[in-house]
This record gives C-alpha cells, structure tokens and sequence, in this order.
C-alpha cells in the first residue's frame, strides 16, 4: 500500500462524514514561558499563515476553515536550496528530497476542528504543505497550492519551556512504545522519534464494536464506512526529535499507525507493522 493510498485513507474519512470530535482542542491562556504561538489556517486548497516566526519552541495551531481534511508537514529546508526548488521537487512527486528534514505537525484535521502540536524550530527556511488527498484522487493537496514558505528568524535569547506532559509515545523501527498507561481525558504527550529514519503517528479511536482486524480489512480496498475515526497525531518527524501533541481520549480502544513510506524498500510503515492498539479506561 503507498502513501498516498494511505493517505486516501484518511481523505475518505471526510467524504463519509465521519467527525473527529476528540482532535479539537481549545487554545489556553499562554503562561509567559509558554511556546510562541503560530495560527495557521487551512482552506481548499491554501495555508494562511505569518511568512516569518522566532527560532524556539513554537505551538502550532492548525485551524481547518475548510470543507476537506488537511494536516500540515513541515520540513527544514537545508542550506543551499531555496523554497522554490523545494515546491518544484515536491509537485513533481518528490516532496521528501534529501535535503529536506521532516520536523513534523499537527495531523489529520478535519474540518470546523483544530488541532495544537509543539515544535522546536532553528533559525532557517522551512515548508508547509498539506500531504492529504481529495477524496477520489491520488495527488496530495500541495499539488493544488496548499504549500508555502516558512522562515525562522533567530530570537533574542528569549526561549519559550516545554509544556509538562503526562505521558511519551517512543517511534521506532517499526513499533510504538508508550508510558505510561494511558487514562481517559485530556492528554498531553511527548512524541519522540527513536529510530533510524522518519516516523508519523495517527492516532485513530475504534468504533464501539468494531476491531484492528475490521480496521485492516477496510484499509485493503476503502470500501464501506470506516471502522475508526481520527484523534489527532504528529506528522512526520525526523530521527532524533520529538513533538509534544495534546488531544482528548474518551474510554475506548484506539490504534496508533505510521503510514510514512520506508527510506530503505519503499513499503508503508503499516506494512511493516507499525500499528499498535491500546485501551483507554
């Protein structure tokens, strides 16, 4: 199964009209040593956002004005490339060039919803764009414009602490790790990639009565109604980094997936099993 048709996962979500209620979540009051705050806006098929943001810690807010699912990647783009050769390359069907690193993001979305990741961004240039399908297509929303430039400036030695969490989900080849135990509520959790190439996570919430199993067979063909729906998630996220991802957990079996493409076969993550189910009390 390719990412992309992993994603068309995702996308048919929004054509069923399956909600995902426990993604939005409510922006608090920001402490003086909180995060700096970066509101992006999503709409078919464009961000709004700020051109510019201090290097730091940095919460980024997803807000999804429009009709469809989106998410947002963001990617560090190295020294000695531009945006433009980036967009070029990723609209071509390259958006993972080698010179290119995956600093992760909120996931899936949907629509009237938000969603809040914490990042940690060095001075440089950088690219957001939307890797979810319309329903029915093969090509990524950022082949229709939802892509666009990002530049961290460098601060003022004025650096924002890490929220506390309550919890660790560990990404590794091909596997997810969590401490503790999750409970039923409001949860703040550090996603850290521990492996040796890059790692998502989608976070999905079974269906009463439904299965991993009724999961699995869905994701085969994508026919019918979906088994689960989404419940936040970090997108893509290079070795060595983490994203602090809040989201809300009702009591229910839930199932973490990585749907990234391996940097060594080419196979999904999924294909490798990565995908856990967990209960929520």
């Amino acid at each position: 199964m390719t990412r992309i048709e992993c994603s068309r996962l995702i996308a048919t979500v929004a054509l069923l009209g399956a909600v995902a209620s426990a993604c939005s979540t409510a922006a608090s009051s920001e402490r003086a040593d909180s995060p700096r705050s970066l509101t992006i806006r999503a709409a078919e098929f464009s961000f709004s956002a700020p051109d510019t943001i201090v290097a730091g810690l940095v919460s980024l807010q997803l807000e999804n004005d429009g009709s469809e699912m989106h998410h947002v990647q963001l990617v560090r783009i190295n020294s000695g490339h531009t945006f433009s050769e980036f967009r070029d390359s990723a609209v071509s069907g390259h958006p993972f060039p080698s010179w290119v690193t995956p600093v992760g993001g909120p996931n899936v979305t949907s629509p009237g919803a938000d969603t809040r990741v914490v990042v940690g961004l060095a001075e440089g240039q950088y690219a957001m764009l939307c890797l979810i399908p319309s329903p029915g297509e093969r090509h990524g929303h950022f082949t229709k414009g939802m892509i666009r430039p990002l530049v961290v400036i460098p601060g003022n030695g004025e650096v924002g602490g890490e929220p506390g969490y309550g919890g660790r989900i560990l990404l590794s080849d091909y596997a997810f790790n969590m401490t503790p135990a999750l409970r039923a509520g409001r949860r703040t959790l550090r996603v850290e990639n521990t492996a040796s190439q890059p790692h998502e996570v989608v976070i999905m919430r079974l269906l009463p009565g439904k299965t991993l199993d009724d999961l699995s067979e869905w994701v085969k063909d994508l026919k019918g109604p979906m088994p689960a729906e989404p419940n936040g998630g970090t997108t893509e996220i290079a070795p060595g980094a983490a994203n602090l991802l809040t989201t809300t957990f009702v009591p229910g079996d839930y199932v973490l997936v990585c749907f990234v493409m391996d940097r060594f076969d080419g196979r999904s993550h999924l294909s490798h099993g990565m995908v856990r189910q967990i209960r929520v009390d």
